[in-house]
């Protein structure tokens, strides 16, 4: 009987301890996908008129918009 508890007691524990590293580790993944991701926000009127919009990040990947007239906007998938 003593043992179940302890053992019981020993799988509470270590499996609070796996939620917590797991929130923690996802609060480090999202704060570094917001710090590394992070685009001047631009408003745009008109935005029929616009054919194509490239965001880059430090010139290497690119993530493009663009505008299709049947569809309406599109994200491409980023390079």
């Amino acid at each position: 009987m003593i043992r179940e508890v302890c053992a019981e007691n020993f799988l509470k524990r270590e499996g609070y301890k796996l939620k917590e590293n797991y929130r923690k580790n996802l609060q480090k993944k999202q704060m570094y996908l917001a710090n590394t991701y992070s685009f001047d926000v631009l408003l745009i009127k008109n935005i029929y008129k616009i054919n194509e919009i490239i965001l880059s990040h430090a010139g290497k990947e690119k993530s493009d918009i663009y505008n299709d007239l049947n569809k309406g906007i599109n994200f491409k998938k980023a390079m």
